[in-house]
Protein backbone atom coordinates (compact mmCIF):
# COMPACT_ATOMS: atom_id res chain seq x y z
CA UNK A 1 0.00 0.00 0.00
CA UNK A 2 1.70 3.19 -1.21
CA UNK A 3 -0.78 5.75 0.11
CA UNK A 4 -2.12 8.74 -1.84
CA UNK A 5 0.00 11.16 -3.85
CA UNK A 6 0.64 13.26 -0.77
CA UNK A 7 2.06 10.10 0.88
CA UNK A 8 -0.56 10.05 3.61
CA UNK A 9 -1.38 6.66 5.05
CA UNK A 10 -3.71 5.42 7.75
CA UNK A 11 -2.02 3.42 10.49
CA UNK A 12 -3.86 2.16 13.58
CA UNK A 13 -6.70 4.57 12.92
CA UNK A 14 -4.49 7.63 12.55
CA UNK A 15 -3.42 9.49 9.43
CA UNK A 16 0.32 9.83 9.06
CA UNK A 17 2.22 11.82 6.45
CA UNK A 18 5.25 9.73 5.51
CA UNK A 19 6.97 12.81 4.12
CA UNK A 20 7.01 14.38 7.58
CA UNK A 21 8.98 11.42 8.95
CA UNK A 22 11.34 11.51 5.97
CA UNK A 23 11.95 15.24 6.41
CA UNK A 24 12.69 14.68 10.08
CA UNK A 25 15.34 12.08 9.29
CA UNK A 26 16.84 14.19 6.49
CA UNK A 27 17.56 16.89 9.07
CA UNK A 28 20.35 14.59 10.26
CA UNK A 29 23.35 15.79 8.26
CA UNK A 30 24.83 12.30 7.84
CA UNK A 31 21.67 11.01 6.10
CA UNK A 32 21.68 11.71 2.36
CA UNK A 33 18.42 9.97 1.43
CA UNK A 34 15.46 8.40 3.22
CA UNK A 35 12.33 6.43 2.35
CA UNK A 36 9.60 5.58 4.88
CA UNK A 37 7.09 2.89 3.93
CA UNK A 38 4.14 1.11 5.50
CA UNK A 39 4.52 -2.67 5.81
CA UNK A 40 1.98 -5.36 6.74
CA UNK A 41 -0.69 -2.83 7.80
CA UNK A 42 0.95 -2.41 11.21
CA UNK A 43 4.51 -1.21 10.74
CA UNK A 44 6.45 1.82 9.56
CA UNK A 45 9.86 1.01 8.10
CA UNK A 46 12.49 3.71 7.50
CA UNK A 47 15.20 3.09 4.92
CA UNK A 48 18.15 5.40 5.49
CA UNK A 49 21.11 6.03 3.20
CA UNK A 50 24.13 6.77 5.37
CA UNK A 51 27.52 5.36 6.30
CA UNK A 52 27.82 7.36 9.51
CA UNK A 53 24.71 6.57 11.55
CA UNK A 54 23.19 3.46 13.11
CA UNK A 55 19.65 2.34 13.87
CA UNK A 56 19.73 3.37 17.53
CA UNK A 57 20.85 6.92 16.70
CA UNK A 58 18.16 7.24 14.02
CA UNK A 59 15.46 6.01 16.42
CA UNK A 60 16.61 8.29 19.22
CA UNK A 61 16.48 11.32 16.92
CA UNK A 62 12.94 10.47 15.80
CA UNK A 63 11.85 9.95 19.41
CA UNK A 64 12.97 13.48 20.26
CA UNK A 65 11.27 15.09 17.24
CA UNK A 66 8.15 13.05 16.42
CA UNK A 67 5.11 11.74 18.35
CA UNK A 68 5.30 8.09 19.42
CA UNK A 69 2.86 6.77 16.81
CA UNK A 70 5.08 8.15 14.02
CA UNK A 71 8.30 6.41 15.12
CA UNK A 72 9.25 3.72 12.57
CA UNK A 73 9.29 0.18 13.93
CA UNK A 74 12.42 -0.69 12.00
CA UNK A 75 15.29 1.39 10.61
CA UNK A 76 17.29 -0.17 7.79
CA UNK A 77 20.62 1.56 7.15
CA UNK A 78 22.07 1.23 3.64
CA UNK A 79 25.31 2.63 2.24
CA UNK A 80 23.59 3.20 -1.08
CA UNK A 81 19.98 2.96 -2.27
CA UNK A 82 19.18 0.84 -5.36
CA UNK A 83 18.25 3.03 -8.33
CA UNK A 84 16.08 2.31 -11.36
CA UNK A 85 16.85 3.21 -14.99
CA UNK A 86 15.55 6.74 -14.40
CA UNK A 87 17.95 7.30 -11.52
CA UNK A 88 15.19 7.23 -8.91
CA UNK A 89 15.10 5.03 -5.81
CA UNK A 90 13.91 1.55 -6.79
CA UNK A 91 11.58 0.72 -3.90
CA UNK A 92 11.02 -2.81 -5.15
CA UNK A 93 14.71 -3.57 -4.65
CA UNK A 94 14.86 -2.33 -1.05
CA UNK A 95 15.51 -5.23 1.36
CA UNK A 96 12.55 -6.69 3.22
CA UNK A 97 12.55 -5.94 6.97
CA UNK A 98 12.90 -8.66 9.59
CA UNK A 99 9.72 -8.67 11.66
CA UNK A 100 10.73 -11.54 13.94
CA UNK A 101 10.16 -10.79 17.61
CA UNK A 102 13.84 -11.28 18.50
CA UNK A 103 14.92 -8.81 15.81
CA UNK A 104 12.35 -6.22 16.87
CA UNK A 105 13.26 -6.48 20.55
CA UNK A 106 17.00 -6.33 19.90
CA UNK A 107 16.57 -3.18 17.81
CA UNK A 108 15.03 -1.27 20.72
CA UNK A 109 17.52 -0.68 23.51
CA UNK A 110 16.45 -0.65 27.14
CA UNK A 111 16.38 2.76 28.77
CA UNK A 112 15.91 3.94 32.35
CA UNK A 113 14.52 1.32 34.78
CA UNK A 114 10.77 0.92 35.06
CA UNK A 115 9.00 1.95 38.25
CA UNK A 116 6.72 -0.47 40.10
CA UNK A 117 3.55 0.40 38.18
CA UNK A 118 5.37 0.34 34.84
CA UNK A 119 6.62 -3.15 35.72
CA UNK A 120 2.96 -4.19 36.00
CA UNK A 121 2.31 -2.90 32.49
CA UNK A 122 5.49 -4.61 31.28
CA UNK A 123 4.18 -7.93 32.62
CA UNK A 124 0.91 -7.49 30.72
CA UNK A 125 2.75 -6.60 27.50
CA UNK A 126 4.97 -9.68 27.81
CA UNK A 127 1.92 -11.90 28.19
CA UNK A 128 0.14 -10.39 25.19
CA UNK A 129 3.30 -10.50 23.05
CA UNK A 130 4.38 -13.94 24.35
CA UNK A 131 7.87 -12.70 25.18
CA UNK A 132 8.00 -13.25 28.94
CA UNK A 133 11.78 -13.67 29.09
CA UNK A 134 12.60 -10.38 27.37
CA UNK A 135 12.86 -6.86 28.72
CA UNK A 136 10.88 -4.31 26.72
CA UNK A 137 11.99 -0.70 26.80
CA UNK A 138 9.60 1.66 28.56
CA UNK A 139 9.77 4.07 25.61
CA UNK A 140 9.36 1.50 22.81
CA UNK A 141 6.15 1.58 20.77
CA UNK A 142 3.97 -1.53 21.08
CA UNK A 143 4.23 -1.84 17.30
CA UNK A 144 8.04 -1.75 17.31
CA UNK A 145 8.33 -4.84 19.54
CA UNK A 146 6.15 -7.30 17.66
CA UNK A 147 2.69 -5.94 18.37
CA UNK A 148 -0.03 -5.62 15.74
CA UNK A 149 -3.62 -4.36 15.67
CA UNK A 150 -5.30 -7.52 16.97
CA UNK A 151 -2.83 -7.83 19.83
CA UNK A 152 -3.32 -4.17 20.68
CA UNK A 153 -7.07 -4.79 20.97
CA UNK A 154 -6.31 -7.77 23.23
CA UNK A 155 -4.02 -5.54 25.31
CA UNK A 156 -6.74 -2.90 25.65
CA UNK A 157 -9.37 -5.45 26.72
CA UNK A 158 -6.94 -6.83 29.27
CA UNK A 159 -6.41 -3.33 30.66
CA UNK A 160 -10.19 -2.89 30.92
CA UNK A 161 -10.53 -6.18 32.79
CA UNK A 162 -7.67 -5.57 35.21
CA UNK A 163 -8.22 -1.87 35.87
CA UNK A 164 -12.02 -1.81 35.65
CA UNK A 165 -12.74 1.04 33.23
CA UNK A 166 -14.81 1.55 30.08
CA UNK A 167 -14.15 3.23 26.75
CA UNK A 168 -15.69 6.49 27.96
CA UNK A 169 -13.07 6.74 30.70
CA UNK A 170 -10.07 5.85 28.53
CA UNK A 171 -10.62 5.16 24.84
CA UNK A 172 -8.44 2.80 22.83
CA UNK A 173 -7.51 5.81 20.70
CA UNK A 174 -5.67 7.39 23.62
CA UNK A 175 -3.54 4.27 24.03
CA UNK A 176 -2.84 4.16 20.28
CA UNK A 177 -1.66 7.77 20.32
CA UNK A 178 0.66 6.98 23.24
CA UNK A 179 1.78 3.40 22.52
CA UNK A 180 4.58 2.86 25.06
CA UNK A 181 4.72 1.16 28.45
CA UNK A 182 5.56 4.44 30.14
CA UNK A 183 2.69 6.29 28.46
CA UNK A 184 0.19 3.50 29.14
CA UNK A 185 1.19 3.53 32.80
CA UNK A 186 0.59 7.28 32.96
CA UNK A 187 -2.84 6.90 31.35
CA UNK A 188 -3.88 4.07 33.67
CA UNK A 189 -2.68 5.92 36.75
CA UNK A 190 -5.27 8.61 36.06
CA UNK A 191 -7.96 6.06 37.00
CA UNK A 192 -9.28 5.97 40.57
CA UNK A 193 -7.70 3.15 42.57
CA UNK A 194 -9.84 0.46 44.18
CA UNK A 195 -9.46 -2.86 45.99
CA UNK A 196 -10.88 -4.80 43.04
CA UNK A 197 -7.93 -3.68 40.93
CA UNK A 198 -5.53 -5.04 43.54
CA UNK A 199 -7.34 -8.40 43.62
CA UNK A 200 -7.33 -8.66 39.82
CA UNK A 201 -3.65 -7.69 39.69
CA UNK A 202 -2.70 -10.32 42.29
CA UNK A 203 -4.60 -12.89 40.23
CA UNK A 204 -2.65 -11.85 37.14
CA UNK A 205 0.69 -12.29 38.92
CA UNK A 206 -0.27 -15.70 40.32
CA UNK A 207 -1.45 -16.91 36.92
CA UNK A 208 1.23 -15.12 34.92
CA UNK A 209 1.47 -16.54 31.45
CA UNK A 210 -1.83 -18.37 31.82
CA UNK A 211 -4.34 -15.52 31.69
CA UNK A 212 -6.54 -15.80 28.63
CA UNK A 213 -9.26 -13.65 27.14
CA UNK A 214 -11.00 -16.65 25.63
Amino acid sequence: YQGRKDHQIKLHGQRIELGEIERCLLNITSISACVVMKWKDDYLVAYVQSSHINEEESRRYCQSHLPSHMIPSIFIILDKFPLNANGKIDRKQLPSPDFSLSALLSSVKSDTPLNQFEERIHTIWCQVLHCDENHISGTASFFSVGGHSLRFIELYYRYQSLFNFNARSLSIGLFLQQPTIRQHAQLLQTLPSNDAQTIRWQSLVINEGKTSLN
